[in-house]
């Protein structure tokens, strides 16, 4: 912040800086520089609270002391800090008829992530497969692709 006053002597131009409003604990400002500062260990959170409108409050030394106010807009822009949620559990079953048509859709999940500009990826990590008698199938005999859009299809 920069502040000036026009009166003749030094006493009366010099300038001190408080923060008026706004901070929330989060901001501080050198009262002899204006340089503003995020306060030691406050902890930032675009999620939380994304824009913070500082008051600034600008005193001179002169008698009797005289002020100004300036507003000082601080925006917290967004880090990848949220991991992505499926809609559901992390655990899908499916079941689907042997004679389905290869490149059929058999499942459909879907993930948020409140991130901006996120860009999720899916892929499939473990399939386990069981015959009618529950009996486990070697997984080589399953062929499952992921499409782009997380439809799971059988290939």
């Amino acid at each position: 912040m920069n502040a000036t006053d026009g009166d003749g002597t030094e006493r009366n131009r010099g300038v001190n800086f408080f923060i008026e409003s706004g901070s929330s604990g989060k901001f501080s400002i050198d009262p002899k520089t204006g340089c503003v500062y995020v306060q030691v260990d406050a902890q930032l959170d675009f999620e939380t609270v994304s824009v913070y409108n500082l008051t600034i409050l600008a005193v001179d030394q002169g008698s009797p002391p005289l002020n100004s106010t300036s507003e000082f807009l601080v925006k917290v822009l967004d880090v990848n800090d949220v991991a992505p949620e499926f809609d559901r559990n992390a655990r899908y079953q499916v079941q689907v008829l042997e004679n389905l048509a290869s490149g059929s859709i058999v499942f459909d999940c879907n993930a948020t992530d409140v991130d901006t500009d996120s860009h999720l990826r899916y892929s499939i990590i473990g399939i386990s497969a069981y015959d009618e008698d529950r009996k486990k199938v070697d997984n080589a005999t399953v062929w499952v692709g992921l499409h782009h859009n997380s439809s799971v299809h059988m290939l």
